[in-house]
């Protein structure tokens, strides 16, 4: 791989997209970079070729969508590699991969990933260099047609290797198998090597044997074999049937790979995963338990504080009692979004639909938020444009949390000015004359706010993120507000997007795809 690129200049790249867009198409290599959540943010034309779509097409998704590669196993792979000088293989920070793409290709190339990290050493992003090996392969692969060549490989190529003939014995093993194995070529001829194999792994292994022999095709299989310490090594082994030169079958060619150090981490990650998911769902019975036990006294303090209000008072006690209850109510829903927060990443979250009266709704949250804007003095009010159907079908208890979510975060960013929410609908896309009763409807909250900078848009949808999340910070909260929003618009197959300028306020956009209904029950 020639052209590849340092992490500097990935850096360049991305701050002078516009500049070096030309000149990084005219690389002979796919060039992708992505942000920290995995979206891409560059590609070069050659990139945009091999995946089979135009740089808009690609842009701004995430690149699992298009970008799919796997460990490259194959024949092919082997002999590329042996190709290399062994200083060449030592250093190579690249590795052999079959591509994936949407389209259906599998496309042999050599890849590059360098994590990017930003001034505060936190990762940022990726950088993928990759290289269409296709033409390079079957050049290759033809070289290999002189005997000489073919010694070579065997010989000197940095895999174990050995031979089956039609008799089912093996009878050749190349120097970096007796190496390995630390073990004379008389202890492994015919079927010597095979009683090394580890015990638990050795009754597949002979499966895989007689499986070759009748149906003669490239198979492959994993293994622990005993090493030249004593311990037992994880060995890949491709069985690849040949001809002889008058092309009849004659036998197997088993290239062998160590993958001890990859057995290893794939069952380190496995180990953490168990650990990750049994401590999620201690955290999801954590939170579950924890907020049930508070909610009982604090529904009972807003209950009670509800009753005083109603009684004689003068304004300083009517005033001190509005700010318990106002207070009750935004713990109220901290834990409630502790809860919904947990419930929603273990996926357990349903929708429960239902008919209901949009006005209603909306009414009913707009009066819990009313004081807390009167206190400082905001202007809050929503509008339901005229032609707009309120007899509907759907989880309205999941609507209310995200206005209520949507209003709380913005009186805590809006320290003066408005607040108002327009809500509109329109036919609803991939229904049309279908007959089914349904609407998209739009809810548009906007804000004389603090805003927010372009480059955090996508970051303040995360769990526990806010824009400022410094000691010093000057605003409260979870950061688990928004993200709640993101997945449960997602959970209602709607989408939510915003619009902000830093200083400017922000404006929050929600879509939903609604029935409705007819009658309210």
């Amino acid at each position: 791989m020639e052209l590849m690129l340092s992490e500097n200049a990935a850096e360049i790249l991305i701050v002078n997209e516009n500049r070096y867009q030309c000149a990084f198409d005219e690389i002979d290599a796919g060039l992708i970079i992505t942000d920290q959540y995995d979206n891409i943010q560059f590609v070069n034309k050659t990139a945009s070729l091999l995946l089979g779509n135009s740089k808009d097409e690609l842009l701004n998704y995430r690149l699992d969508i298009f970008y799919h590669s796997v460990p490259d196993i194959s024949i092919e792979a082997f002999i590329h590699y042996s190709c290399r000088q062994e200083s060449q293989v030592s250093q190579l920070p690249y590795t052999f991969k079959i591509l994936q793409v949407p389209d259906g290709r599998a496309i042999p190339i050599e890849e590059k990933i360098t994590y990017l990290l930003d001034p505060a050493n936190e990762p940022n992003g990726k950088f993928i260099q990759f290289k269409n090996l296709t033409k390079i392969r079957e050049s290759e692969i033809k070289s290999f047609s002189s005997k000489e060549s073919y010694l070579k490989i065997l010989e000197d190529g940095p895999f174990l290797i050995c031979r089956l003939n039609t008799e089912g014995q093996f009878n050749y093993f190349n120097n970096k198998w007796l190496e390995f194995t630390g073990r004379c070529i008389d202890d492994e001829i015919y079927r010597g090597w095979i009683s090394k194999i580890h015990p638990d792994d050795r009754p597949e292994f002979e499966k895989i044997l007689n499986i070759a022999f009748e149906e003669k095709k490239n198979l492959k299989t994993d293994f622990r074999l005993l090493n030249r310490d004593g311990e037992y090594s994880w060995l890949f082994c491709n069985l690849h049937p040949f001809n002889d030169i008058t092309d009849n079958y004659s036998g197997y060619i088993f290239i062998c790979a160590d993958i001890t150090d990859r057995k290893t981490m794939e069952t380190e990650l496995r180990q953490a995963k168990e650990l990750a998911e049994a401590a999620n769902n201690a955290k999801g019975t954590f939170f579950s338990n924890m907020s049930h036990e508070i909610r009982t006294p604090l529904n009972s303090i807003i209950g009670l504080t509800e009753v005083v209000l109603d009684t004689k008072l003068d304004d300083e006690q009517n005033k001190f009692l509005r700010i318990v209850k106002q207070s009750s109510y935004t713990l109220l829903g901290l834990l409630n979004n502790l809860l919904e927060s947990a419930i929603l990443d273990e996926n357990k979250e349903e929708l429960y639909e239902r008919n209901f009266y949009l006005p209603e709704i909306i009414s009913a949250i707009f009066d819990q938020f009313q004081f807390q804007a009167d206190e400082t003095n905001l202007s809050l009010s929503y509008k339901i444009e005229e032609n707009t159907p309120c007899q509907l079908f759907g989880d309205y208890f999941k609507l209310q949390r995200i206005l209520m979510n949507l209003l709380s975060n913005a009186i805590k960013f809006t320290e003066a000015g408005f607040i108002r929410l327009r809500i509109y609908s329109e036919q609803s896309p991939g229904f049309e004359n279908t007959g089914v009763p349904k609407i998209r409807l739009h809810f548009v909250l906007s804000d004389s706010g603090i805003g927010i900078p372009e480059d955090k848009f996508e970051m303040i949808f995360e769990n526990y993120t806010q824009v400022d999340s410094s000691r010093t910070r000057r605003f409260s909260g979870a950061g688990l507000g928004l993200a709640i929003v993101k997945k449960l618009t997602e959970l209602m197959h709607g989408h939510v997007w915003l619009e902000s300028k830093l200083g400017k306020g922000s404006c929050f956009h929600v879509a939903l795809d609604l029935r409705i209904a007819l009658t309210i029950k």
